[in-house]
């Protein structure tokens, strides 16, 4: 190896080794100072209310940065927690069950053994647990209606980007759960 490579791993080495010092120090406290800022809850007592806050995806199945556009006319108590930068998102909400088959028409069921289970929403430091999330999604041990969404989209550079979802579905109880992870 160079010369010119052997001390550019010095330096980067020894700036590693300050950063890890650091955040020994000061991390976990700096962490949870700083997920205030990187996951956000949001309520909304009705798909109107949520509508008219642009919350919303417009008809996209699968959404990013918003709920998507599968929530029916008639979801109430609506309920988010979202890392801001997109990479995870968790929902729920209730709805009539005559807005089942629209709700789900743009989305494919699927058996449980293929479900991708949503990570812990509870697991970021520093923030106030949700009880809205049910244990059995995190464990698969469930008896939904299970759904993978698909919502194609134009990346930054001209390609066609797929992105997945997924929705649990309890008919009985009108009430709907969907995730999705990047």
């Amino acid at each position: 190896m160079p010369r010119c490579y052997e001390r550019d791993l010095r330096v980067n080495s020894a700036a590693a080794l300050a950063l890890a010092a650091v955040l020994g120090l000061f991390g976990c406290e700096l962490l949870d100072e700083l997920s205030d800022f990187y996951v956000m809850d949001n309520q909304y007592e009705s798909a109107e209310e949520a509508r008219s806050a642009d919350a919303v995806s417009a008809g996209a199945p699968v959404a990013t940065y918003w709920l998507p556009g599968l929530i029916p006319d008639s979801a109430t108590e609506i309920k988010e927690r979202r890392v801001l930068d997109g990479s995870f998102l968790w929902v729920t909400f209730s709805f009539c069950a005559s807005d089942y088959e629209a709700m789900v028409e743009p989305c494919l069921e699927v058996d449980q053994p293929v479900v991708r289970f949503p990570r812990d929403p509870n697991r970021f430091g520093g923030e106030e647990v949700i009880d809205w999330w049910p244990e059995d999604l995190q464990t698969g041990q469930s008896a939904y209606a299970f759904f993978r969404c698909y919502s194609d989209s134009d990346s930054e550079y001209g390609a066609v980007k797929r992105q997945t979802a997924w929705l649990a579905v309890d008919v009985t109880q009108g009430q709907a759960y969907y995730w999705h992870t990047r």
